[in-house]
């Protein structure tokens, strides 16, 4: 992870995907399906005797294939993806930690980052989220829109899935929208400051 605020303004911050994290989890779920396939042959092949606990484990055999499944397919994606998973710029923040995050968010639209309940997660607050999602594809809509009826998030970042400290790229982050809180106030000072001297 290189840049920072300096003097002249906002080197870019620009970090990576970790890999290594993608090749375990993906290693994990497959572990999983592989299991959850084994558990639905077992129960196929004795629901004959028509007992609950078959039922059960073919129900959750399959609830763990689908699972899994998309956990691989999540995996992939990051891991076939070139592009970097978080740059943050003078023009703003642009978070691929989440399929949800696609496109560049001007600093403008951003109110505050801060963490959830997960010390993992940190959630890029917008001042106009809907007019945000109305410039994101429409599948990217869709994922926005039921993040949402699941009480998760809108704009997550997923440090988790970094290849730099989390403590460093939060460091990094905060330490921009403090300096460019205090740029704005200067800013406002030497604007308030030209008015008065007229």
């Amino acid at each position: 992870m290189e840049g920072g605020l300096t003097e002249s303004g906002l080197e870019p911050i620009e970090v990576r995907v970790s890999a290594w994290k993608y090749v375990l989890q993906f290693g994990a779920l497959g572990l999983l399906f592989l299991f959850s396939l084994f558990m639905i042959g077992i129960g196929l092949i004795e629901r004959d005797s028509g007992l609950l606990p078959d039922l059960l484990m073919t129900v959750f055999g399959f609830l763990g294939v689908s699972l899994s499944a998309l956990g691989c397919i999540n995996a992939i994606h990051f891991l076939r993806d070139p592009r970097l998973a978080l740059r943050i710029t003078e023009e703003g923040i642009l978070n691929r930690t989440a399929w949800s995050s696609t496109t560049l968010v001007p600093w403008e639209e951003v109110v505050d980052i801060r963490p959830t309940r997960r010390r993992w997660i940190w959630e890029i607050v917008l001042r106009d989220p809907e007019e945000y999602q109305a410039r994101q594809t429409a599948e990217i809509r869709g994922i926005m829109r039921l993040r949402k009826l699941l009480g998760r998030k809108p704009l997550p970042l997923l440090l988790g899935r970094l290849d730099s400290p989390r403590e460093a790229v939060v460091r990094q982050l905060l330490q921009t929208v403090e300096g460019r809180a205090l740029a704005e106030v200067r800013e406002g000072r030497r604007i308030i400051g030209e008015h008065a001297e007229d």
